[in-house]
């Protein structure tokens, strides 16, 4: 086992996490939790989604993702419509009050990622963002599929 690099990786996640604000209960200080904001975000830019195709990006439990579309539904943020394919599934749609909570988010996390970035130069976020996209295309690749 390569325990040192495991080490490493957690490490660098714990940073991350932190740093990002991930731990908090409520992500970005909204009322909505980080799953459900990538809910919000999936049925944003995927008109119509389908509970499976949410179940295999984000690698949560059918019942776990069940329970929170259901939260989201009563709370007026997403809708599930009868699937025109098939009767006994549903498609996951953003609501318009949806979207417009899920824009508020998206201000308020790209402030904190530019409060982040403010004491870095241009080069210095080109390197970062270089570096990012190196880290992510390792890890898929180790997976051997796409995040």
């Amino acid at each position: 086992m390569r325990l040192k690099y495991v080490e490493e990786v957690r490490a660098f996640s714990r940073f991350y996490t932190v740093l990002m604000g991930v731990l908090d209960k409520k992500f970005l200080k909204e009322k909505y939790t980080l799953v459900e904001t990538r809910i919000m975000h999936l049925a944003c830019i995927n008109d119509g989604i389908m509970p499976s195709e949410i179940v295999n990006t984000l690698n949560i439990d059918k019942s776990y993702l069940s329970r929170i579309l259901t939260s989201l539904e009563k709370r007026k943020v997403i809708k599930k419509i009868e699937s025109k394919k098939d009767g006994r599934s549903v498609n996951v749609r953003i609501t318009n009050f949806g979207k417009l909570e899920f824009e508020k988010m998206t201000k308020t996390s790209n402030k904190e990622i530019e409060g982040l970035l403010v004491n870095l130069s241009d080069a210095e976020c080109e390197r970062l963002i270089k570096k990012m996209h190196e880290i992510k295309e390792l890890l898929e690749s180790g997976r051997g599929d796409k995040v």
